[in-house]
């Protein structure tokens, strides 16, 4: 899953954000299989940057939520005291 997020990010940063929706939509899936929430995180914001950048607006931000959400849940578990 992290082997498609860093491909999707070789093609978004070409501007080829056809190929790297399709890379996170795929890593998205494959994540979400895996049912491993930082993954998922991950992914959901792979794909949110390219929906930002493509003009969705809304479903970006809606990924964003979620992703930042997922994260923010781990890092506080993860965190010492």
């Amino acid at each position: 899953v992290l082997a498609l997020i860093g491909c999707a990010y070789l093609h978004f940063t070409r501007a080829r954000f056809g190929k790297a929706e399709e890379l996170c939509r795929a890593a998205l899936a494959a994540a979400t299989r895996l049912q491993i929430p930082i993954v998922s995180a991950y992914a959901e914001g792979g794909l949110a940057a390219v929906l930002r950048r493509t003009g969705r607006l809304l479903e970006a931000r809606t990924l964003f939520e979620r992703a930042l959400a997922v994260d923010g849940e781990l890092g506080r578990e993860l965190r010492p005291d």
